[in-house]
This record gives structure tokens, sequence and C-alpha cells, in this order.
């Protein structure tokens, strides 16, 4: 796992097939985004027994207090971005 953090408060992440990610990376805000920008692969949040596919493009906003895993699938980036309740609205 690579990571790069920016001034936005948004972390570039690289996930090789196999490798599963534990998220939020450093301290949980109220609500972040998380975004495939390449590559594909599966998110799952601890308090749901699913988990939902994330392919290029895709993307799922997760309360701060939850715990998820990424796992990939194929190489994959992924982006994870502090947003506001008014973004998100």
């Amino acid at each position: 796992m690579t990571s790069t953090p920016e001034k936005t408060k948004q972390l570039h992440i690289n996930i090789w097939p196999g490798e599963r990610c534990l998220l939020p990376v450093g301290e949980a805000p109220n609500l972040y985004k998380v975004e495939c920008v390449a590559g594909e692969g599966y998110l799952r949040i601890m308090s749901d027994t699913h988990r939902e596919p994330l392919r290029s493009g895709d993307h799922l906003i997760i309360d701060g207090g939850e715990i998820a895993t990424v796992t990939g699938r194929r190489t994959m980036t992924i982006e994870i971005k502090e947003i506001t309740e008014e973004e998100y609205l």
C-alpha cells in the first residue's frame, strides 16, 4: 500500500490484488468519500454484512465512525476525501 497525503484532506491509496486496506486512514472526519479512481475491488463496512463492489468511477459516502476495508481484485487506486454535510447534500 502506498499513499500520498495532500493539503485538501484527501488521500490516494494504491491497493494490489488480494491486498486489504483498513479505512479510515488517520483521524476519521464526520463523513468521508471513498472513490475508486482506477481498477476494481470491494468495500465492506464492518457494521454491514454485505460488501460493495468498487470499480473505476464508483464512490461511496461513509460515516466517520464506521470502520471499513477495501480489498483489491485488480490493482486499484482509491481516493479518500473528507466531506462536509453541505457537500454530501
